[in-house]
């Protein structure tokens, strides 16, 4: 069975998960785990990345753009990826 990252950490907000995903970057780093050790740190590694990545996937969706209209009044606009402002 692999070593997944507990779903108690899937709790963390995203600066915990980074905290976490250093210090196991660091252990495998250091190089004073076994094999085994070595691959369920990285296995728990790779779960934490994956789940930065989601974190970071719905705060995108969340973020809106102020910009102004004809008139010059300002309006809030979906973020869409790739968008420059153009002010």
């Amino acid at each position: 069975m692999k070593n997944k990252v507990s779903n108690k950490s899937m709790d963390l907000t995203y600066e915990q998960a980074m905290e976490k995903l250093e210090q196991l970057v660091q252990s495998l780093e250091e190089g004073n785990l076994t094999l085994e050790e070595s691959l369920a740190t990285f296995e728990k590694a790779v779960s934490l990345i994956a789940y930065c990545r989601r974190l970071l996937t719905n705060v995108e969706k969340r973020i809106s753009v102020l910009t102004r209209d004809e008139e010059g009044q300002l309006i809030e606009i979906p973020w869409v990826e790739g968008q420059e402002n153009e002010d």
